[in-house]
């Protein structure tokens, strides 16, 4: 992944004529987006009509509220709110080159009218809610992807950076995450992905599961992690790496987390905190299946949801295993 502030250098020294051969190599791979391409080429045009480099250096002041209103009416006219959260350059001529990609690079997507495109800078944060409910806990430096409502078969969204996930279980759908070094696919669970590190791919298992894939690898190189587990993979690799890790360690402060049932089947409920709890709950009494519930759990633990349907239910709770629980007796309500 190549910053964006580094691009904004490169460009700038490119006209100048003072770009380095190896920086000359990683615009050269930028560029070869099309959509970079034609960027580059409005603001070069720009940059060459003024008279001389003193000119280009002071005919634009820096300013970003005036950034703003040059793009804000185009994207209301979508009905789009993004967030713009980029840092402008010290330099005049890179406000300028700001200008311009603020439409036509990190607006591209949010100029769609169904996909936005949100970028923030080292140190910022913000927290997005999607289309279904599930949200994702930003840390800069960081840029997202995300369609404005997800399809009716799929939920997709692309990101570089750092972000904490937490997602809404569907049995149907699965959300998946693409980066330019692998990509996560789940059902409903919170994780973290990390591509902060050039060539280098790092995802944990908050709770729940999730499949890691490289996309250097085949699909039989996949792996699962279920909670407390960290795959890390670097680019060019022959395998993906997984080591357990604490949750204090996972690099954010994790957010409490909260589902909310309502009246919903204890079949589908169970269902759902088999999957993020990574356990198994087998219920005796089949007439409780399709029993109406109500409930909301606010970074509860199982022990304190398997207490509930015990007052609630009158079922006997039996752990036979690590991770597997059996429910018996009971009445429906």
């Amino acid at each position: 992944m190549i910053e964006e502030e580094k691009i904004i250098g490169f460009i700038q020294k490119k006209l100048e004529g003072t770009l380095a051969s190896e920086e000359a190599a990683q615009l050269n791979k930028w560029l070869a987006l099309p959509e970079n391409a034609v960027a580059y080429e409005q603001y070069a045009q720009m940059w060459q009509g003024l008279s001389s480099l003193e000119d280009k250096k002071l005919a634009y002041n820096p300013n970003s509220e005036q950034a703003w209103n040059l793009i804000k009416d185009e994207i209301e006219a979508k009905q789009q709110k993004p967030r713009f959260k980029l840092a402008y350059a010290a330099a005049a001529s890179v406000a300028l080159l700001v200008l311009v990609f603020g439409v036509n690079y990190f607006f591209n997507a949010a100029n769609s009218a169904d996909t936005i495109k949100l970028v923030l800078q080292s140190n910022e944060k913000d927290t997005l809610t999607f289309s279904d409910g599930s949200m994702a806990y930003l840390v800069g430096p960081c840029a997202i992807t995300y369609p404005k409502e997800f399809a009716a078969n799929e939920r997709n969204v692309s990101m570089e950076g750092f972000a904490y996930f937490d997602i809404e279980h569907e049995s149907t759908r699965s959300f998946e995450i693409s980066t330019e070094y692998g990509t996560v696919e789940v059902l409903g669970t919170s994780f973290t992905v990390d591509t902060r590190q050039e060539n280098l791919f790092t995802v944990q298992c908050i709770t729940g599961k999730v499949r890691v894939t490289g996309n250097e690898l085949g699909a039989e190189a996949q792996s699962i992690l279920t909670r407390k587990k960290k795959a890390t993979y670097t680019y060019g690799a022959s395998s993906i790496a997984v080591t357990s890790f604490a949750l204090e360690n996972a690099g954010i402060e994790i957010p409490a987390r909260k589902m909310t049932f309502t009246n919903q089947p204890l079949g589908e409920i169970l269902e759902q905190i088999e999957y993020s709890y990574d356990v198994s709950i087998k219920l005796e009494n089949k007439d409780l299946l399709e029993s109406k519930y109500s409930t909301t759990l606010h970074d509860s633990t199982l022990d304190d949801f398997l207490n509930e349907l015990k007052i609630t239910f009158d079922v006997d709770v039996t752990q036979t295993e690590a991770s597997s629980y059996i429910l018996k007796g009971g009445n429906s309500n």
